[in-house]
């Protein structure tokens, strides 16, 4: 929930709930006609969680919302998990939200600029849980991808590949990938190879 918003959208019956229950968490209860609230929204915020990111690292956050607020400019967002596809939470958002747009006058004569019912919070999520992701600690074979299929950028990356280790290690899969065999001075220091790929 996102609140202190300039155009929220109390009208909307899941805006006035969600504010409900969490007036209920506080141990308030309150009658539903009693309350009148013009500057809350109902909000879905999104992030990226990176594969290295650790417990304790920020992460931006992106904020949209979901009902028919018309703007999200000066909006606090309360604290939020953030809960991945396996219901686990990985972070916790909450922050001042930053919008790349506006809105100003009325239905039939407002002005409109970009997107006034979104916007980000630069280091908005503390990571709580890291992504179970990392590489292997053995490597031997490894497939690197380009980002897109050329023949031409893949016979340079091959020929280029082959020539820094000094042995034909590198081989085109297709006009998108190359397969390589990792020197056997790099099989047991994935981290060193991949800093290697990167400086080609």
């Amino acid at each position: 929930m996102l609140r202190a918003v300039h155009g929220g959208d109390w009208n909307a019956d899941f805006t006035q709930q969600t504010l409900l229950n969490m007036l209920e968490r506080f141990g308030l209860t309150v009658n539903n006609p009693a309350i009148r609230v013009e500057n809350i929204a109902a909000v879905m915020v999104t992030a990226d969680l990176g594969p290295f990111e650790k417990p304790g690292s920020r992460i931006d956050v992106t904020v949209s919302s979901i009902g028919d607020a018309t703007s999200l400019q000066g909006g606090i967002l309360l604290q939020t998990p953030l809960i991945g596809p396996d219901g686990i939470v990985y972070a916790l958002a909450q922050g001042s939200l930053v919008i790349g747009g506006l809105a100003a006058g009325n239905a039939s004569t407002g002005v409109t600029v970009n997107h006034p019912t979104v916007g980000r919070i630069p280091n908005g999520a503390n990571v709580e849980r890291a992504v179970a992701a990392g590489m292997p600690q053995t490597i031997d074979v490894l497939e690197i991808e380009l980002d897109r299929a050329d023949s031409t950028p893949i016979k340079r990356a091959t020929d280029a590949l082959n020539t820094t280790f000094g042995v034909p290690i590198a081989t085109p899969i297709d006009g998108r990938s190359i397969r390589l065999q990792v020197p056997p001075d790099y099989r047991q220091r994935p981290i060193d190879l991949q800093a290697e790929l990167e400086i080609l």
